[in-house]
């Protein structure tokens, strides 16, 4: 180290001695300055409260340090370079426990102050053995020469290295050790006294807070950088879905409105299927279409196959909506191709079959075929639709008659049978006929409006005619079913007999 360096040290030693060892300190003084009074004397007492008081000051200069730093690093280095300084001490580490990603915890050297000419990598080694001790007992340990000291591990290393004052001490924050500091004097034995090992007992436990409190701070700041990189990675994730939903919904938007307006162009060719009236010199028509949606799964027919004769069907396909809407469609087709058919039972069985051979297994309609002549001769068939309504003019009770068939496309065979039915109409008699959006028409007590009273409906409206019937039963279902929209398309025809 050269002759001032080792000059030094020794002063440093002589100086401590003096606050460590103040008794043989005076004695000396007495015997070499004989001239020292009683009144230059220091107590014992007064010894102890200087001690006190320099221990205290270094406690206090030493946690105003470490405190005022919240970064690890930096916090290690001034715990390290504070320690050596005020122990007297040459060289030191500072080992914390550690755990790494996908690693178990161990010890760490975290960081070292050395003298760089007389380092070498096997002193490490050497202060790693008594910082495992230190660590294993969780208890100090203070070596006054490590040369003399047999007992100490790889004693040989340590000998070989020249290691003489050594104070190694846990670093333990609430009974949870955190790692140990160790600092050493190669020049001077016995450089730390009980006393030292006290305070530095002290400054550890106060640099195991400050280190605690700087890992706390720093997990905080990784978990704040990570909390902001999810919401950074988050808001992208939003921003490119809300990009994409809207384009979506862009599509959507555009696929929307083509579809409302292919259903505005189907509405308007189901309106051109459907007749609204016809004039007939010996019947008075009214009817009355309220598709559930655009487009609907009723329908009406009226068409005149030979002079003086009308016919007259009104069917209802399962469902609404488009697929509905073809089943008219399709219907409304074969009824154009058997409109010179005689037997009206016929032509349901071709409907029917026609409709089970293109239609998916499940859908189906049910519907009346009617045909009247100028003589008043009223024929039908009925495939399992509501009941068709004679209302007498002659004032007795409306008469029902109820499906004599199965419903059109519905497991067609050829051993399916429609009957037909005959009445004669008189002068005033007048028919009608619906589906089944009338009789199932809700109320808010969910209550069926039912054919009982339609029946009654009915024979309360007979005087008037069939426009002016069909319009109040309308009415009168709103009242019933108290504004409540209909939940199923509706359709009505109704005739009287004129002849």
């Amino acid at each position: 180290l050269g002759r001032n360096r080792a000059a030094d040290l020794l002063n440093k030693r002589f100086q401590m001695s003096v606050v460590l060892n103040q008794s043989n300190y005076l004695d000396d003084q007495e015997k070499n300055l004989p001239h020292l009074t009683s009144t230059s004397t220091t107590s014992s007492s007064s010894i102890s409260e200087m001690l006190h008081r320099r221990h205290m000051d270094t406690i206090i200069s030493v946690t105003q340090a470490i405190t005022g730093e919240l970064e690890q690093e930096p916090l290690l280095e001034i715990v390290i370079n504070t320690l050596i300084e005020t122990l007297g001490a040459e060289e030191g580490i500072l080992v914390l426990y550690e755990q790494l990603p996908g690693e178990e915890e161990k010890l760490v050297l975290k960081t070292a102050r050395r003298l760089e000419s007389t380092h070498s990598e096997t002193d490490d080694l050497c202060m790693w053995e008594i910082v495992n001790q230190v660590i294993q007992t969780r208890s100090p340990m203070i070596i006054a020469d490590a040369q003399a000291n047999l007992s100490l591990p790889n004693h040989e290393k340590i000998q070989g290295h020249g290691l003489r004052s050594v104070l190694c001490v846990p670093l333990i924050y609430k009974e949870m050790l955190l790692g140990a500091v160790l600092v050493h004097n190669r020049m001077i034995n016995d450089l730390f006294s009980a006393e030292y090992v006290e305070l530095m007992e002290i400054l550890a436990g106060q640099s195991a807070v400050a280190i605690q409190n700087a890992r706390l701070v720093t997990e905080l700041v990784e978990a704040k950088n990570n909390l902001e990189q999810l919401n950074l990675e988050l808001e992208d994730k939003v921003k490119r879905r809300t990009k994409k939903l809207n384009e979506t919904l862009e599509q959507l938007a555009e696929h929307n409105q083509q579809m409302k307006e292919d259903l505005i162009l189907a509405e308007e060719v189901q309106k051109t299927i459907l007749l609204s009236s016809k004039q007939v010199s010996f019947l008075e028509l009214g009817t009355r279409y309220l598709p559930h949606s655009h487009v609907s799964g009723d329908i009406y027919h009226i068409s005149s196959s030979q002079p003086h004769v009308v016919n007259i069907f009104l069917g209802d396909a399962t469902g609404h909506g488009v697929a509905a809407a073809l089943t008219t469609i399709m219907t409304n087709t074969a009824l154009l191709e058997q409109a010179k058919e005689p037997a009206i039972s016929q032509i349901m069985k071709y409907l029917s079959q026609v409709l089970d051979e293109h239609l998916p297994s499940g859908i189906f309609m049910t519907g009346i075929y009617a045909r009247v002549t100028e003589e008043g001769l009223l024929t039908f068939c009925n495939a399992g639709h509501p009941p068709l309504v004679i209302i007498p003019a002659n004032g007795e009770p409306p008469s029902f008659f109820e499906a004599n068939g199965p419903p059109l496309g519905f497991l067609y065979n050829d051993l399916i049978h429609y009957k037909e039915v005959s009445y004669q109409l008189q002068s005033g008699d007048k028919v009608f006929l619906y589906t089944d959006g009338i009789t199932e028409t809700r109320n808010f007590e969910k209550k069926l409006f039912g054919l009982n009273q339609l029946g009654v409906f009915l024979n309360e409206q007979r005087s008037l005619e069939v426009e002016t019937i069909l319009a109040n039963l309308l009415d009168h279902l709103a009242e019933y079913s108290q504004g409540a929209p209909y939940t199923d398309d509706v359709a009505m025809l109704a005739f009287q007999y004129t002849p």
